[in-house]
């Protein structure tokens, strides 16, 4: 028995050649053996077309035109040259003779009547066989069962023309023939504009859909605006589920209230989103996690344009305070002082930040925190010159306050402490002597004794109405801050007549012991002592009533506080003269129910004040007028001494200060090095200042103020005088601004909402306190960054605001983004341990939670990590 051929082990493991390639390539032989009166020289033409099916279409094959054949090893470069091929495709000139093939009893060539029956039939050339243009062109390469490799019309030509009729039959009757005719008619309807592809109309009702989302998210992020600006509160006890038209039952909160009045005034997309909510819609976009993450996308947007005003300006200073909400938690408010250029002219703006939750409050916790925040937020450092705090311990503290552990890191910021507080101070410790600090007792005394009461707080209105009184309530004295109760000291001053006549009243008409507080209280104010230091009181916190106001204003800088109180010190000594007292004696006279008489004077002075004086006039003005006045004048030298010491040397820099004095020059040196540094700085500095000084010298009219002289500095010219001009009116001055934010925490957190959490906190903060800024926010970009978050399998863009939306994002993030064609970008959330994230056939990596964007590309769908997190080249966008 003969063995068969043995085969190696390898030969089991060999991959067997293609038959494809080869049957093409077999072709040529067949054209040997078939006869026809075709010359020698198209022979030779036709068979150099035929060398090399699979390689690029040669100069022979280019003159053969729209050639099916050409296409079978490579399709059309684009979807033109595929139209024209499918429409125009190379058809036999008359003349053209058909290849014959003998089969030994006839000879067979292809007939040109073919083409006539059957439409999709072409013969090639460059083949020298029949094929199917739809098929070579839109058909698939497999088909039949077991998705086998396509032969004859589509892969290799047809040449068995003995059984042509009924293969043509056989062909046309296939399923991927049949698909492939589908396909070729889709494709001339596209291609000419008469329909959609697939890709197209998907794109279409995304955009669509998009824009009908957006349009009911812009309706709902507008809401959300108007209730931060207007610090509104959002929530109610029954604010989840369905939003009707119709008013519910229950309070379900001003935000789904204003949502319905605005779907009832006009707003149809809202409108019928909330009447399809639960027919078209998975979700309303109106719970409170929806509120949260526009509230902080709009405080974040607020919080990045103050920064890049910062930014812009260089230098800036903080000013933070303490406080505790309504639900007991320490809240710190960060705000920075800078200056900024706006519309050609230079103010001083002071802008709150954020409220930041402290559970620690020593000094090193609190240092720590606001470092690390002003960290975060990408802040030059080194532009740091100052920080403004009040006077408490651990905030002002020389030895281990807050001030001292900054300074230890960042030496440029100088610490200033709050003027406002230093002016609290002054009239607090002034207010001590005896005489006016019973005065201010009686006169709490006397408004808590009718704001007590709303019968006595009646009987005083209709008493000061029957009188024809001017005002007809009294104001509580503030605890804390002195220099607010100028307002209270002048009203009560002004209503005494009818405090007077109520008090009397109440004797006769009350109840016992109410009628014995009465007479007491009408007793102290009947006082000489009491009514002279009520009007000596008045007459000196009209003086520094003013400078306080002056002194909470944002656009006022050191320099202007130090003139200010200087010059309150020298109208205090202006004061304090006979004369003057004189004309303060003649009121109290007029206020006193009585004559104004001199307490009884003991032999030995211990507890009161006993100079001896010839008449009342002498006495109260030596033992309370001048007394008073001279503390108030002291106070201010001492405590104000700080402040003028912080700008003593920098001062000098201002045109009407400048000097050629040596000392002035060396301290200026100093100051140069510490904030402008550099070892050639001081010298610059110096030639500068000088040439500084001699410009000024000769100008009639010079800048009165810090902010002036930085409009009229040339920075090119005076580079450091203006860098130091702006650290002089960046200093801060007081901490009023986040003293105000307090006054916002209170109308955001009240006891109804003390369960507020801080992200939400900070952004209805920010959008109530800088409300100019929330009322320019877009809330077409709020939607784009809440799209960009990716938290939500909500539609929000089409296909031309995906591409701007992600550009703009990488752009903002130092990331590539390659978009050419668009057609679908997906966004949601996935939570799946075992996906793996690649990109081109690149491995990303994977994640136990992870927010995705899917990018089909390439008739494939890819996983992409976060955004952030890898640079992508997308050929097709779209958002889901």
């Amino acid at each position: 028995m003969k063995r068969t051929n043995q085969v190696s082990l390898l030969g089991f493991f060999c991959k067997k050649e293609s038959p494809k390639l080869n049957e093409l390539l077999s072709i040529e032989e067949v054209g040997i053996n078939r006869a026809g009166p075709s010359t020698d020289t198209d022979d030779d033409e036709v068979k150099k077309a035929r060398i090399d099916l699979c390689s690029a279409p040669s100069a022979a094959a280019a003159r053969t035109g729209y050639d099916i054949g050409k296409y079978v090893c490579h399709p059309p470069s684009n979807d033109e040259e595929k139209l024209r091929a499918l429409k125009e495709p190379w058809i036999p000139p008359d003349t053209f003779k058909f290849p014959v093939t003998d089969t030994g009893k006839k000879k067979l060539s292809f007939q040109r009547h073919w083409t006539n029956r059957y439409s999709w039939l072409v013969y090639s050339n460059l083949m020298q066989g029949a094929l199917c243009k739809v098929c070579v062109l839109l058909g698939k390469t497999q088909g039949g069962r077991g998705h086998q490799e396509l032969g004859a019309f589509v892969s290799k030509p047809f040449i068995n023309w003995k059984k042509a009729l009924e293969s043509f039959d056989h062909h046309a009757d296939t399923k991927y023939h049949k698909f492939a005719v589908e396909q070729a008619a889709n494709f001339a309807r596209i291609m000419e504009g008469k329909t959609l592809d697939v890709t197209e109309c998907l794109n279409v009702e995304n955009n669509k859909i998009a824009e009908e989302n957006r349009k009911r998210l812009k309706a709902i992020v507008e809401t959300i605006i108007l209730c931060g600006r207007q610090a509104i509160a959002l929530r109610g006890s029954h604010d989840s589920g369905e939003i009707g038209i119709n008013e519910p039952e229950h309070n379900d909160g001003n935000f789904r209230a204003l949502l319905r009045f605005r779907a009832r005034s006009g707003d149809e997309a809202l409108k019928n989103h909330l009447l399809t909510q639960n027919i078209h819609s998975r979700a309303m976009y109106t719970s409170s996690v929806i509120q949260n993450e526009v509230i902080e996308l709009c405080g974040s947007a607020i919080q990045t344009q103050v920064l890049n005003r910062v930014k812009e300006a260089g230098f800036f200073t903080i000013l933070a305070d303490e406080t505790q909400d309504i639900s007991r938690r320490e809240q710190l408010a960060l705000c920075l002082r800078y200056v900024h250029c706006s519309s050609g002219k230079s103010v001083i703006r002071e802008d709150f930040l954020e409220f930041i939750h402290v559970e620690d409050v020593s000094a090193q916790a609190l240092a720590t925190t606001i470092i690390s925040h002003l960290l975060s937020y990408n802040l030059d450092m080194d532009k740091w010159i100052g920080q403004g705090y009040d006077g408490a311990a651990v905030m002002s503290g020389r030895l281990r306050g807050v001030r001292t552990i900054i300074s230890e890191q960042y030496p440029k910021a100088q610490f200033v402490h709050c003027v406002a507080h230093v002016l609290n101070l002054v009239l607090a410790h002034s207010c001590e002597i005896p005489m006016i600090r019973n005065c201010i007792g009686t006169i709490k005394s006397v408004i808590n004794f009718f704001r007590q009461s709303p019968l006595r707080d009646g009987l005083l209105k209709k008493i000061a109405d029957q009188i024809n009184s001017s005002h007809s309530t009294l104001i509580s004295l503030c605890e804390t801050r002195w220099t607010e109760k100028h307002v209270a000291v002048e009203r009560f001053a002004e209503m005494v007549p009818v405090i007077r006549e109520t008090l009397g009243a109440l004797q006769d008409a009350a109840s016992s012991d109410v009628a014995t507080q009465a007479y007491h209280l009408q007793t102290a104010m009947d006082n000489s002592q009491f009514i002279v230091s009520l009007v000596i009181l008045r007459k000196v916190f009209s003086y520094t009533a003013n400078l306080n106001k002056a002194m909470q204003k944002v656009n006022v800088d050191l320099t202007n506080i130090c003139e200010y109180t200087k010059t309150v010190k020298t109208t205090l000594l202006n004061v304090r003269n006979e004369s003057q007292f004189a004309i303060l004696f003649e009121q109290a006279q007029q206020m006193s129910s009585g004559d104004i008489v001199v307490p009884r004077i003991t032999g030995r002075q211990t507890l009161r004040n006993n100079i001896a004086a010839e008449t009342a006039e002498i006495y109260y003005r030596r033992n309370v007028f001048y007394p008073f006045i001279d503390h108030v004048i002291a106070e201010l030298d001492a405590r104000f001494k700080p402040h003028e010491s912080t700008i003593e040397g920098i001062q000098m820099l201002l045109p009407e200060k400048t000097s050629n004095d040596s000392r002035i020059k060396e301290n200026l040196e100093k100051i140069a090095q510490t904030f402008l540094g550099g070892e050639n700085e001081g010298t610059i500095f110096l030639s500068e200042y000088e040439i500084w000084h001699n410009h000024w010298k000769s100008v009639a009219q010079k800048p009165a103020t810090v902010l002036d002289a930085i409009d009229n500095c040339d920075d090119q010219f005076f580079p450091s005088i203006k860098k130091l001009l702006i650290i002089l009116a960046t200093l801060p001055v007081s901490t009023a601004t986040p003293e105000r934010s307090f006054s916002t925490l209170k109308r955001l957190k009240t006891y109804q909402r003390n369960k507020m959490g801080d992200e939400r906190l900070t952004g209805l903060a920010l959008m109530s306190v800088h409300r100019d800024l929330a009322e320019q926010l877009d809330s077409e970009e709020i939607i784009n960054q809440l799209a960009i978050k990716q938290t939500h399998d909500i539609m929000l863009a089409g296909i031309q605001r995906a591409c701007g939306i992600l550009e703009g994002y990488f752009s903002a993030h130092d990331l590539s983004l390659n978009v050419p064609e668009t057609q679908c970008i997906l966004f949601g959330n996935r939570t799946d341990s075992a996906i793996s994230f690649s990109y081109e056939n690149t491995d990303i990596g994977s994640a136990d939670s992870i927010s995705f964007l899917g990018v089909r590309t390439d008739r494939r769908l890819d996983w992409g990590t976060h955004v952030e997190d890898v640079a992508f080249g997308v050929s097709d966008i779209a958002m889901h």
